[in-house]
């Protein structure tokens, strides 16, 4: 059985709001601090996930927000 990878990319600009047009997986360029919403999360006030120190690389979390208050990460990449 084949994993679904994924296909496309976008930048991700943290927004303490607005969700993003396509959940997914993220990618960091720069190391820092991620705070999110994950994918699955759908109450009406979503829970903020903070994860500490995340470094460079792939980031294995579904997620359909990335905040910018507590998010100190940049070049953030959301895969999809």
């Amino acid at each position: 059985m084949n994993k679904l990878i994924a296909t496309q990319g976008a930048t991700v600009t943290p927004h303490d709001t607005t969700f993003l047009t396509n959940p997914g997986t993220l990618y960091v360029g720069v190391s820092g601090d991620l705070t999110v919403i994950h994918m699955d999360d759908m109450a009406g006030t979503p829970t903020a996930v903070l994860y500490k120190s995340v470094p460079v690389g792939f980031f294995p979390v579904g997620v359909r927000r990335v905040n910018s208050t507590g998010t100190t990460a940049t070049n953030i990449i959301v895969n999809y």
